[in-house]
């Protein structure tokens, strides 16, 4: 049984800000004002009943339950204001990270995940978010069902604050809201996964276009520094991977939103990496309306071509640059063979580097054999560097180490994009070689203890963009 103290004036939201409460109820006037999620009142103290149960010698699979009603029950209502306590938040904070980043102290001190305890006490939306999610991992932590449900409460109650949150000005572009996207998008990875599989990657790539839109109406000056700034770096690469998904190109291939966010702080050598990567939806679209367009005539078909040509070698011309300048912080293995491969020397930061640059390589060199091999202007092309084959099999080889214990569910969510890209390639062009690299995936896929949802995601992402992606 736990005690949670109450006090009597004041609403939880202006106690905290230490401002005068006017103590209407249901939302106090200055929680209105501002458009806060009012924290309510604390009366005598609260004692909420819980049930520690022992851990199982063979516990489940994390991350593994499915999606649950948003109803609260009666005594789920009860409850839920003290859930809503500060200590509350920052234990299921505190145990979210502890299972999403066991090795936190790898982490770079720019990373999301180190000012992501400041940010989300700025906005109720992000709260809600995050108590989503730290409820959500607790619960499995502990096998508590109804704490499981909870976490879909906060969720669905963060999706509606954050529709608020958009119809406010200064919220609207504030630094805490950017980040609600990227926190509820992890939420439908971790735990999204419904029986129209689907539905899971379409739920987070809404989010993702929702971290997009909100980018856009910031514009690119409110992101040269800051946490605003390496929000955008950031995310950047999650709103690619939505338009790679959609085959649609997107404003942050312009050159405006490629230099201004950069004005003060140098770029990253992943930065130039995602520079790439922001061109390779625009190629997916010039090559769907080359091949779905049955009323061009010769010489549009040939101008489409052309134009996925020029586009393509300049991309190429790019990623060329920036390996050479960038070797360092690319792994090379010593053999191409069907085992493991263990990145000795590398920083977790060059190693998703290295698994990020492969992909790209596989869905550039992808196109450019399936759309410009026999364009005679073409620059020539070298197998042993322009293979896709060969990039796509390099990550089935990598994925083993990013889902050792150290990485925790981190480990599986960085390398998502990557697997699917390879996944895809296989599936489209796979060989009889290249079953034994697809096997490394998948006896990764059959370890008891990988998250199943993440199974379920990477299996919702290939599902949705099998037909599209694999062309």
């Amino acid at each position: 049984m736990v005690g949670v103290p109450g006090r009597s004036k004041g609403c939880r939201t202006c106690r905290r800000r230490k401002k005068g409460c006017d103590l209407q109820r249901p939302i106090c006037g200055p929680c209105e004002a501002k458009g806060l999620v009012c924290g309510g009142y604390d009366r005598d103290r609260i004692f909420v009943h819980t049930t520690q149960q022992p851990p199982s010698p063979h516990p489940p699979s994390r991350l593994a339950l499915g999606r649950q009603s948003h109803a609260l029950t009666p005594l789920a209502q009860a409850q839920f204001q003290p859930l809503m306590s500060s200590a509350y938040a920052e234990s299921t904070l505190a145990a979210f990270w502890d299972e999403y980043f066991p090795s936190a102290n790898k982490l770079t001190s720019s990373s999301f995940a180190t000012f992501l305890p400041t940010l989300y006490t700025q906005d109720g939306a992000l709260r809600l978010a995050t108590l989503a999610l730290g409820s959500a991992l607790v619960s499995k932590i502990h096998s508590n069902r109804a704490l499981f449900e909870q976490g879909r409460v906060f969720y669905g109650r963060g999706l509606q604050e954050l529709t608020r949150a958009i119809r406010s000005p200064e919220r609207a572009k504030s630094d805490a809201l950017l980040a609600v996207p990227r926190v509820m998008g992890l939420f439908e990875m971790l735990f999204g996964a419904d029986y129209d599989l689907s539905m899971q990657a379409r739920s987070w790539r809404s989010h993702s276009e929702g971290e997009f839109a909100l980018m856009r109406a910031r514009g690119p000056e409110a992101h040269i520094d800051g946490i605003g700034h390496q929000l955008f770096v950031d995310g950047r690469m999650y709103v690619a991977i939505a338009a790679m998904t959609s085959r649609k190109a997107i404003v942050l291939n312009n050159e405006e939103w490629k230099s201004v966010p950069w004005r003060r702080i140098p770029k990253t050598p992943k930065d130039s990496l995602m520079d790439v990567m922001m061109g390779v939806p625009e190629l997916h679209e010039l090559q769907d309306i080359l091949t779905s367009s049955e009323n061009m005539s010769p010489g549009e078909r040939e101008a489409t071509r052309d134009k996925i040509a020029a586009l393509y070698w300049k991309l190429d011309h790019q990623l060329q640059t920036w390996s050479a300048l960038n070797d360092s912080h690319i792994h090379h293995p010593d053999t191409e063979d069907p085992i493991p491969i263990t990145f000795s020397n590398l920083t977790l930061a060059d190693m998703q580097i290295t698994v990020l640059y492969w992909a790209i390589c596989v869905k550039l060199y992808e196109i450019l054999h399936q759309v410009l091999d026999d364009q005679p202007t073409s620059p020539p092309l070298s197998s042993s560097t322009r293979s896709p084959r060969l990039y796509a099999r390099r990550i089935a080889r990598a994925i083993e180490v990013f889902f050792q214990p150290e990485w925790g569910t981190f480990g599986a969510t960085v390398t998502a994009f990557p697997v699917g890209v390879a996944m895809r390639f296989f599936g489209a062009n796979g060989n009889n070689q290249d079953r034994a690299y697809q096997k490394l995936v998948l006896d990764v896929w059959a370890n008891p203890h990988l998250p199943s949802a993440i199974k379920s995601f990477l299996v919702s992402m290939l599902a949705q963009g099998g037909a599209t992606m694999c062309r």
